[in-house]
């Protein structure tokens, strides 16, 4: 059921979705959608979309994903992703993984530390 929900949740995502580029690096455009963003205490969640210029290694040129962001401790990780075969989130789905990822600290100057500023000042 779980699986089912967040399907449904990630396919819904490009029909409400204003994705704000945010950076580029490595190939890679950086996209928020900044009405997604939502605050309890010192975390903040929020989808973010990659662009990508060379197709990934599962052949995907886009992935999605809420990620969840610590403001205090400056650290994020990925909550839910799904890879897609076109740009901007379009084509087919190449995979899901609703498995929550480790926490990662952000390191000064790298896209995540450009997000936390963004998601953190809201």
């Amino acid at each position: 059921m779980r699986f089912v929900l967040m399907l449904l949740l990630i396919a819904a995502v490009p029909a409400w979705a204003e994705w704000v580029k945010v950076t580029e690096a490595g190939g890679i455009s950086f996209y928020i959608d900044r009405a997604t963003i939502r605050k309890k205490g010192d975390m903040r969640r929020v989808w973010v979309l990659q662009d990508l210029k060379e197709a990934g290694y599962r052949s995907e040129m886009s992935r999605r994903g809420l990620e969840e962001y610590d403001c205090e401790e400056e650290r994020y990780r990925i909550l839910t992703a799904s890879s897609h075969s076109g740009p901007m989130a379009g084509g087919d789905v190449l995979g899901i993984d609703d498995s929550p990822g480790e926490w990662s600290y952000i390191g000064p100057g790298t896209p995540a530390a450009i997000m936390l500023g963004i998601v953190c000042s809201k």
